[in-house]
């Protein structure tokens, strides 16, 4: 399936942050044939990868050079636009999906409101919300971690435990974490990567049910109770260092099928 050619305004935009961005073409498989194709954004090998069809549009709203972000829209016929946040993070590129069509904006619909309610008590200028590390918390990717006074029982304590994303995706090691009420479910890239049940899996066709892919991971169904203490290690992230318990708050995006990998 071929993708027409990115627009002039969209390369200058990309090329001015420093960045890489290709038009690629979007397979559609046999199974999902009746599914309209929509364009798409994905982050391979350092590039941004567009797949824009034919009558879609893929529109820079705001660009930022010096900060080394901008806020892309992907418009569809009959669908509601999708904004994403392409930029600069410590180490990668990435792309993020937000609300807001500036880049202050889609920064601020990122941030969780628990803490941004925590930061405006401890006084953090609305300048200084989007820092790596601030009097009120540090961020690591899309990870924040608030500074908290608790007892916790040693027992409860998991060494060099992974956090990971609902989704799936590269682990944060936490030197010492403590997992909120959470539970078993099943999780597969494509068919279910939220996570679901026994209950649901065991209804699921068996066409999908023996699909390759499938793993049990742990839900967090509590996540204001999780706790880290120690170094938080990530290959994309400087690491951090939480010489006390912090609770843990992911970062407010929904991934939406148009972000992700291509086929």
């Amino acid at each position: 399936m071929n993708t027409p050619p990115l627009t002039p305004h969209l390369l200058s935009s990309f090329r001015s942050l420093g960045a890489n961005v290709r038009a690629v073409p979007r397979s559609t498989r046999q199974r999902d044939w009746r599914t309209p194709v929509s364009p798409r954004i994905a982050v391979r090998d350092e590039v941004f990868e567009l797949s824009v069809p034919e009558g879609a549009r893929a529109v820079v709203l705001d660009c930022r050079k010096t900060e080394r972000h901008l806020v892309l829209s992907l418009q569809n016929p009959g669908a509601a636009p999708q904004r994403f946040l392409c930029g600069f993070d410590e180490r990668h590129w990435f792309a993020a999906a937000v609300a807001g069509s500036t880049v202050p904006a889609a920064k601020d619909s990122l941030m969780p409101p628990q803490v941004r309610e925590f930061a405006q008590r401890a006084g953090v200028r609305h300048a200084d919300l989007h820092r790596r590390h601030t009097k009120a918390f540090f961020r690591q990717g899309e990870w924040f971690f608030l500074a908290t006074e608790v007892e916790v029982d040693p027992l409860t304590i998991h060494r060099r435990e992974p956090l990971i994303r609902p989704g799936g995706g590269k682990p944060h090691i936490v030197d010492e974490l403590v997992r909120g009420r959470s539970e078993m479910v099943w999780h597969h890239f494509m068919h279910a990567p939220s996570g679901i049940a026994d209950e649901k899996f065991r209804q699921l066709p068996d066409s999908v049910r023996h699909a390759k892919g499938w793993n049990r991971r742990t839900l967090i169904t509590d996540a204001v109770s999780v706790l880290a203490r120690g170094a938080v290690r990530h290959s994309d992230h400087a690491t951090i260092r939480l010489g006390t318990w912090h609770r843990v708050f992911i970062n407010s995006e929904q991934r939406p099928a148009s972000l992700g990998f291509f086929d």
